[in-house]
């Protein structure tokens, strides 16, 4: 991870400890992000008007517990990988950031095997689908952080499970 990251991480986890839901370090936990909340924009590429591998959507949601206090932070880029001829993207790789009061945790995964969603840049926010990524590392508490993420887009409320680990 470059430095840049690890002073980005420290500077929302740093402003997110003194207003933050508190959790214990390293311990499993859900959060969500409503939808009116979800910040994400799609991102041309080639600009050639169309969706098409390499393209992206990125963005930064505030994230909640369930109690609707704000938990921390996720960055996100996805890169659409594979797309079918209808803007159905069918493989995406699904970068993922948690900052956290605590550290940050990073998760990546290639999502596929069948149709995920229409790329349509007006309709991502709406978009439904069900996947996981891999947790491949955190900082601060979440140092040497392992496991995994599921997470799901309905009626476009985002839903996290986290079930970290930390070795």
């Amino acid at each position: 991870m470059t430095r840049a990251w690890k002073l980005g991480v420290a500077a929302v986890t740093t402003a997110l400890a003194s207003n933050g839901a508190a959790v214990a370090a390293c311990e499993a936990f859900s959060v969500n992000v409503p939808p009116d909340r979800r910040q994400l924009e799609y991102v041309d590429i080639d600009m050639d008007g169309k969706i098409s591998p390499g393209d992206k959507q990125v963005g930064v949601n505030p994230l909640y517990d369930e109690d609707d206090n704000e938990f921390g932070r996720l960055f996100f880029v996805t890169k659409f990988l594979e797309v079918d001829d209808a803007g159905g993207v069918t493989k995406m790789g699904d970068n993922h950031i948690y900052a956290l009061p605590e550290g940050g945790i990073f998760a990546y995964g290639e999502i596929g095997g069948g149709h995920i969603f229409i790329a349509k840049p007006e309709t991502l926010r709406q978009q439904d689908f069900e996947a996981s990524v891999k947790i491949i590392g955190g900082t601060g508490s979440y140092t040497g952080a392992e496991g995994t993420v599921d997470f799901a887009i309905i009626d476009g409320n985002a839903s996290f499970d986290v079930k970290v680990r930390c070795k």
